[in-house]
């Protein structure tokens, strides 16, 4: 970032096939990052082409999996926005949408 943006911008460059517990563990790292800045919302740009059977995704992220980042994100306690972006195994996309929705508001 450069003018009030400067410092704000936090990259986490990830490997192929990161897993759940690699994924967690940046995602939690993000998190901890964002709920330091104390923003007033969150938006989050939804994409599931994370998952492990996306035919142009590099990540293993299981269904399981987007169940709990979504309640992580609802931990920050602030109002969510949620934009649904990528994720292209069409056989799995509602479920593992669902289930990310599903954790966010678990909590």
């Amino acid at each position: 970032g450069s003018g009030r943006g400067l410092g704000n911008n936090l990259n986490l460059p990830l490997s192929k096939r990161t897993d759940n517990p690699a994924y967690h563990q940046a995602l939690s790292r993000a998190l901890a990052t964002i709920d330091a800045f104390d923003p007033s919302i969150i938006v989050v740009s939804l994409g599931v082409d994370t998952y492990e059977l996306d035919p142009i995704g590099d990540f293993a992220v299981t269904t399981d999996a987007y169940e709990e980042h979504g309640q992580m994100v609802a931990a920050l306690d602030r109002p969510i926005v949620v934009l649904q972006e990528g994720g292209y195994y069409v056989p799995a996309l509602g479920e593992n949408v669902r289930r990310w929705l599903t954790g966010a508001q678990s909590l």
